[in-house]
């Protein structure tokens, strides 16, 4: 029997998660609304086009105030959604449900494990490289690699064992872990080290490592992160926290952070669940940070949601 898995999230990873899973799950997306006010069609077409090949899948489809109990909800909106999107499909959840969070950065996946503590709370981090140029179709920019590990005490590792298992039958390179926090650290890291600086450079990864901008504050930042990784329990030094920072500018060269896709597309960004989260747990040790602050003001001027939150 094929596991059914319910996608929470219509953008870019969502899509490709859902494409890539479709031959190997039961999966249903879960829209706000549906997909035209006429549409009496079940299905809902997505394009995924990776190495140069394009292949349709035809996906069901419900809304979230539908009946039926989920068992297995990958959330896949932004970090400042996540929180909301769970709570519209709660009526749905049983304790038997089990949740895997895909957000960027760090904050929404805290808030959750704790409002659902009696729940099996998973969180994922991935390095896949997603956009969706236009509704509907999927573009792979480049494979990368997820983790998957517990977040509540409900949790547990054979079942992120399980997940991991199914990604992997999909083509993913995905492995579990007993302790997500420390890949979600590393992750933030480069995140924080990237995408707001081509944000407010408006250029591909790669192209900020000869900008001024970049190499001015690059070392300072790498000292505020490697201060905050400290306390958080995961220390590295600020050198190897920069070397990733580079490392990952440099492979996905070509690449448009999804921060300057948003602000491209006058979206609102994740900047305060990345370098905005820093600015905040600094804050809560008393370390200092004013090079993510800088970054995070930026970013907030240009998207024009300052009220952003995460």
């Amino acid at each position: 029997m094929r596991h059914r898995i319910h996608i929470l999230g219509n953008g870019s990873l969502g899509g490709l998660l859902a494409c890539r899973l479709s031959p190997f799950a039961d999966v249903r997306l879960i829209l706000r609304s549906p997909p035209s006010l006429h549409s009496h069609d079940e299905f809902i077409a997505l394009t995924l086009n990776q190495a140069g090949e394009s292949k349709t899948r035809r996906l069901n489809w419900e809304t979230a105030n539908a009946a039926e109990p989920i068992s297995a909800l990958f959330i896949t909106t932004k970090s400042y959604s996540a929180a909301a999107a769970l709570d519209s499909v709660k009526h749905r959840l049983t304790p038997a449900s089990r949740i895997l969070l895909w957000q960027n950065g760090m904050g929404s996946q805290m808030q959750i494990a704790q409002e659902y503590a009696n729940m099996a709370v998973y969180a994922a981090s991935t390095t896949e490289g997603a956009n969706q140029p236009k509704a509907g179709h999927i573009i792979h920019a480049g494979h990368g690699q997820t983790w998957l590990g517990p977040l509540t005490a409900k949790a547990t590792f054979q079942e992120a064992q399980h997940l991991t298992s199914l990604l992997q039958q999909a083509g993913f390179r995905s492995d579990a872990t007993a302790d997500i926090g420390e890949q979600l650290w590393r992750k933030l890291s480069v995140n924080c080290g990237v995408n707001p600086f081509t944000a407010l450079l408006n250029c591909r990864n790669g192209d900020i490592l000869e900008h001024h901008y970049f190499q001015e504050r690059i070392d300072a930042l790498c000292e505020e992160l490697s201060a905050a990784l400290f306390a958080a329990g995961y220390g590295e030094p600020a050198a190897s926290i920069k070397a990733r920072i580079v490392a990952v500018a440099e492979g996905t060269a070509n690449n448009i952070s999804s921060m300057l896709q948003d602000i491209r597309a006058g979206r609102q960004t994740e900047i305060n669940a990345i370098n905005g989260f820093i600015c905040d747990y600094a804050d809560a040790h008393g370390q200092p940070h004013p090079v993510n602050s800088e970054l995070t003001a930026g970013v907030l001027a240009l998207s024009n949601h300052s009220d952003q939150s995460a």
